[in-house]
């Protein structure tokens, strides 16, 4: 399992190796005071508060939606405002849960969840309350009652999609090279600067068309980053930053990274028709 040490966490172990090394430097091997003076007394060891566990948050997913996640504040405000054209999105106290929907002409739809004292996606919206909460969504949706309870630790914003979902095969029978490809899941994720993205097959072995298609896309991205749509400051950052991706192939998972923020991932999945030609119809 990696670990990924923050600041903070990196303090902690420095004090902590520090205190360690001052009970060891006192040990029984001194000399004793001259004079018959009684020895001072060590130094005291720092006390070292740990850091809280990253605590589990539970979402209750409507079961038709075939993707789930949470944004953080910020994530929130960045990928609503390209989302929706309007870049000064109401920044939300607390990360939003979010969930994706397959409509049935193959459009995508989201809603998101925040406490009903707190709603987010202005005023032109619609509760469907949950609790102290809200899905809140577009007015003319309606949400099943059915839920799926998720839950994670995430301290970062993270979107999940399932492919094999019932509802999902409307957008991917439609699009018969995305199909080809045999993705089972997709998970992006946004944290610390960092943007990653997760494709796992629907086999235990990955397809060699998505292989080579991933490879394909990345090489096709940063070979034409010059003149490809770089139409924004968010694009050019987005090609700025891919030579310093990087792309891992296993048995049946696909993991790719590069440095980055949400609003270069909301700008990347908003562009991916013009950026890879297998998401044409």
């Amino acid at each position: 399992m990696a670990v990924r040490m923050t600041r903070s966490t990196l303090l902690c172990v420095l004090v902590w190796l520090s205190g360690l090394a001052l009970a060891a430097c006192g040990g029984s091997g001194d000399p004793p005071a001259p004079g018959g003076k009684k020895a001072e007394a060590p130094a005291a060891v720092p006390v070292v508060v740990a850091e809280e566990p990253p605590r589990e948050h539970r979402l209750p997913v409507p079961v038709e939606a075939v993707g789930w996640g949470q944004l953080t504040p910020a994530d929130f405000a960045a990928a609503a405002g390209i989302w929706t054209g309007e870049p000064l999105a109401k920044l939300p106290a607390k990360p939003v849960g979010v969930a994706l929907f397959v409509e049935g002409d193959g459009t995508l739809d989201v809603a998101f969840f925040a406490p009903k004292s707190a709603p987010v996606g202005g005023p032109h919206t619609r509760c469907h309350p949950a609790g102290a909460s809200c899905w809140y969504t577009r007015p003319g949706r309606e949400l099943g009652r059915e839920v799926a309870e998720r839950s994670h630790t995430s301290a970062g914003s993270f979107l999940t999609v399932s492919l094999t979902h019932p509802a999902a095969a409307v957008f991917v029978e439609a699009r018969p090279l995305l199909r080809q490809l045999e993705i089972g899941e997709l998970t992006l994720r946004v944290a610390s600067g960092r943007v990653e993205a997760e494709v796992h097959s629907r086999e235990k072995k990955l397809a060699q068309t998505l292989v080579d298609a991933t490879h394909y896309w990345l090489m096709l991205a940063i070979n034409e980053r010059a003149t490809f749509l770089q139409s924004t400051a968010v694009g050019s950052k987005f090609f700025d930053a891919l030579p310093g991706a990087t792309l891992g192939v296993k048995k049946n998972t696909i993991h790719f990274a590069m440095a980055g923020d949400c609003s270069m991932l909301a700008w990347s999945l908003l562009a991916m028709h013009q950026l890879y030609p297998y998401l044409h119809p």
